[in-house]
């Protein structure tokens, strides 16, 4: 068996070069970012089982290495399949069966990792006949597809699986400032991640915050919200009245997919900001206020955006329209300032609902609408 290469930018290929000496009745070759791997099917004799090797070589180069047994009794038919994810993992699936009889036959996965090869893992027991199978991925995350028809029953069944790996770490944080009724705001936005059980994922971003007042120490870093797989902004109401010159506000984001698996925090970014709202005509102190809800209609979250004038217990309810309480969204002592909660939805019914925040002798409803 002899191969040969050529480099993406270059026309030319390289010469031949003998890979393997011997006689194979399959083959597959794949590429990752450090090797090209070739899988042969070692042929032995009439009625025997066909082995399976990899060899590898360093991209680019002609000098194949020595070869390593992953399978004894390789499906020569489907053979071996290969894709990469973005963290640089290599994975590998392939089709084992019983020559001698009766069936049956699995489908195997490995990864090829720090230079080694990972254990093979059956993904799917003891099935009768594979007539086919895929291997795909996005981002870090890896999908496999089996048909499988049992000759005893005539059965035909579709298999599905994916193997979810953590996501990636969310890039391209950037904070700019937003403008509302002649108030400014942070406003966070960031790249999508890419990963499909990502998009789809309720509260996907976790939106976190530390402050320095005056500079001073920094506090703890803590979580004031979140968006939407979807979503790719975030709007911090808690803070107004940027470009003041003493405090410093830095945020930092991560993403957990649908089955709750988080990445590493991204890179932060910082703002300055003021205690007090800035307006056109200059500084004012808060008043008590209760914004509207946005977005509305909505469906399942919303955000509810208030603010105190004095310290004090703080409540912010919602009801339904016989006025019966379905939730609590706030209820403890609140300095001055303004703030912003986050209302899901998710086990209520469409229709119409009212928020009221009570603080102090201040009081004040709206409604919101929950359309599905």
């Amino acid at each position: 068996m002899r191969t040969r290469f050529r480099d993406i930018e270059n026309a030319n290929w390289s010469s031949s070069t003998t890979a393997y000496n011997g006689t194979s009745i399959g083959e597959a070759i794949y590429s990752d970012n450090t090797y090209t791997h070739l899988f042969y099917y070692l042929f032995v004799d009439v009625g025997e089982e066909f082995p399976m090797y990899n060899i590898k070589t360093s991209n680019g180069s002609a000098n194949w290495g020595s070869p390593t047994q992953l399978s004894s009794n390789m499906d020569t038919y489907n053979g071996t399949k290969a894709t990469i994810t973005t963290n640089e993992l290599f994975h590998i699936e392939y089709v084992t069966w019983d020559i001698g009889g009766p069936l049956p036959i699995y489908l195997f996965y490995r990864t090829f990792e720090n230079n080694t090869w990972n254990s093979a893992v059956n993904i799917r027991g003891s099935l009768q006949n594979i007539y086919s199978y895929g291997l795909s991925s996005v981002s870090n995350d890896v999908y496999v597809t089996m048909f499988n028809y049992d000759d005893q029953t005539g059965e035909v069944t579709l298999y599905y699986r994916q193997r979810d790996y953590y996501p990636l770490v969310p890039q391209n944080l950037a904070v700019e400032v937003y403008t509302e009724g002649g108030e400014t705001y942070p406003k966070l936005t960031w790249s999508f991640n890419n990963e499909p059980d990502v998009f789809i994922k309720t509260n996907a971003y976790q939106i976190w915050r530390r402050y320095s007042l005056s500079g001073g120490s920094w506090s703890a870093w803590y979580i004031i919200g979140y968006s939407d797989g979807n979503e790719n902004e975030y709007i911090d109401y808690t803070i107004s009245g940027l470009y003041a010159e003493s405090n410093t506000a830095e945020y930092k984001i991560k993403v957990r997919d649908y089955n709750n698996h988080f990445s590493d925090f991204s890179s932060s970014v910082s703002v300055n900001f003021s205690q007090f709202n800035k307006t056109n005509s200059g500084f004012v102190i808060n008043e008590y206020e209760l914004k509207q809800n946005h977005p509305n209609p909505f469906n399942p979250n919303t955000q509810i955006n208030y603010s105190i004038k004095s310290a004090g217990l703080a409540t912010i309810k919602v009801y339904d329209l016989l006025g019966t309480e379905v939730a609590t969204l706030v209820n403890e002592i609140k300095a001055a300032g303004s703030y912003s909660v986050n209302f899901n939805a998710t086990n209520l019914a469409s229709g119409i609902y009212f928020y009221t925040l009570t603080s102090g002798n201040y009081s004040s409803t709206k409604k919101l609408i929950l359309l599905r």
